[in-house]
């Protein structure tokens, strides 16, 4: 007998130890059993996609839970209607979630419909979580027993508790989007000026290593994530009244004094599609500042102050795409639809697709040209000049020009597109230019001007594609990049390797 129990404790610690280091648990139940030290020293959980490519987050934030008191009731109850209504993959709660009385029944409590569910569910503090003498890693080693919690806090050369990253994987096992999650701490030092605290330097640095080592496994191209985190950037006080910002917009923007720099960091790594924060009860906005998605949650508290009806933010990924869907929800119904990066990129039922081209000859990577030299007003005026050279060159450039003003191009290609879908091109010219697919005009940035950048979508079908674009330069500085994205490619310049000539 002693021998057989010999036998099963070796068996017991070598699963113990398995677990400890396997970056993929078999399953939920996996996740939700092991302790939050070998949470911590995990790299990340395997949550994957489903079999349709999708992944849903509900977003619930600034809850302001305090044990005991009527309100709750109301709070437990919407987020059971919600949970049961989205039926989420993921619960992302942001900041100010259980803030007075007693901490450690509360966050049982506040999470009691996830738990009961078996939904999987992280968390990021808010300014408030850590004031009622408690610290922020105090409440982490509050929530590290509680089950289907996959919050981590163990980065000690990192400020803050909590900044990690977590991939959605595809179906066999690859990274496929990324959620990245920042303690945005809480107040400002009293020597510091500004109310509200910010993220700091080492976290963004943290964060680039992170989104580099994933884009070097993913061919050295960005994989598509999103972040979370509490207090919002200074950069939403620049899309509250914006063209593409819906949602209710009925507070001020309380981010920190100082721009520490995420953002700027982001737009670098080429990789953040969204980010999601709370803070503001009466906020729960969302629009696009520089190709990043810039959104509030729904408040989702009772006891919280706010004119909102509580309710939470819906964020569906979609595998290996630059695009998601958010909408808010509450307990009676579902508003303000948003498409990342734009609802037109959606091919919609009676949307009719350009057809690719036959090419019969040999293609090779490039784009020819066409050079000529003289003052016009418009690119329709390019035929009166004389056509000075012509070649192929990798892109559209202007690098074969002689001259500094007073000249022209022509270019054309084919362009291969991956698959059937909706893209959108841009033109950044000084000055004119019109771009045209399948001799279609698309964007018309003609005429003289300084540095002017346009779009233009249509529908194409999967293969290759002719491409056209004329140019003038008058006179003064000049300036031409021709860009490409849809719901699966970043919005970048056309990369060479989608040009071609016969």
């Amino acid at each position: 007998m002693k021998r057989i129990s010999i036998v099963i404790l070796l068996f017991a610690v070598i699963n113990v130890f398995g677990q400890k280091f396997n970056n993929y648990p078999a399953s939920q139940d996996a996740n939700s059993s092991l302790c939050q030290e070998h949470r911590d020293l995990m790299p990340f959980f395997k949550i994957n996609f489903n079999e349709e490519g999708e992944f849903k987050i509900v977003q619930f934030t600034d809850i302001h839970w305090e044990s005991g008191l009527v309100g709750n009731k109301m709070t437990t109850l919407s987020m059971e209607i919600i949970l049961d209504k989205e039926k989420p993959d993921l619960v992302v709660l942001t900041g100010d979630i259980v803030t007075l009385g007693d901490i450690a029944k509360g966050w049982s409590e506040v999470v009691a419909p996830m738990v009961q569910r078996k939904i999987n569910w992280v968390v990021v503090l808010g300014n408030h979580d850590s004031e009622e003498k408690i610290t922020r890693k105090e409440v982490y080693d509050i929530i590290s027993s509680l089950k289907f919690n996959l919050t981590r806090k163990r980065l000690d050369t990192v400020p803050g508790v909590g900044n990690f990253s977590i991939p959605i994987l595809s179906s066999d096992n690859k990274e496929s989007v990324i959620l990245y999650f920042f303690d945005s701490h809480a107040y400002s030092a009293p020597n510091m000026p500004g109310k509200y605290d910010w993220i700091k330097h080492d976290q963004q640095s943290w964060y680039r290593n992170e989104s580099t080592k994933y884009t070097q496994k993913n061919n050295n191209e960005p994989l598509p994530s999103v972040a979370f985190f509490h207090i919002p950037l200074p950069e939403y006080k620049e899309i509250i009244i914006g063209e593409t910002t819906i949602g209710q917009r009925d507070e001020g923007i309380s981010s920190p004094r100082i721009n520490s720099g995420l953002f700027s960091v982001m737009l670098e790594q080429r990789d953040i599609m969204g980010i999601f924060v709370g803070h503001n009860h009466n906020n729960d906005f969302i629009g696009i500042h520089d190709n990043i998605a810039l959104a509030y949650g729904r408040c989702s508290g009772s006891n919280a102050y706010g004119n909102l009806r509580i309710g939470a933010r819906v964020i569906e990924l979609f595998q290996d795409e630059f695009h998601f869907d958010s909408w808010i929800v509450t307990a009676s119904k579902k508003k303000d639809k948003f498409i990342y990066p734009s609802k037109n990129l959606v091919i919609s039922e009676d949307e009719e697709l350009l057809p690719s081209v036959q090419v019969s000859k040999i293609l090779k990577y490039g784009v020819y040209y066409h050079y000529f030299e003289g003052k016009i007003e418009s690119v329709h005026e390019i035929s009166k000049l004389e056509e000075i050279s012509s070649g192929i060159q990798n892109n559209f450039s202007l690098s074969p020009a002689t001259v500094k003003d007073h000249f022209a191009f022509y270019f054309d290609a084919y362009i291969e597109i991956p698959e059937d879908g909706m893209y959108q091109f841009y033109v950044n010219s000084d000055d004119g230019a019109v771009l045209s697919i399948d001799d279609k005009c698309i964007i018309d940035n003609d005429t003289r001007h300084a540095q002017q950048l346009k779009k233009g979508i249509v529908g194409l079908q999967k293969g290759y594609h002719q491409i056209n674009l004329m140019y003038f330069e008058d006179c003064a500085s000049n300036e031409l990049e021709i860009g490409i994205s849809s719901l699966k490619i970043r919005e970048n310049v056309i990369p060479d390797q989608m040009l071609f000539v016969k």
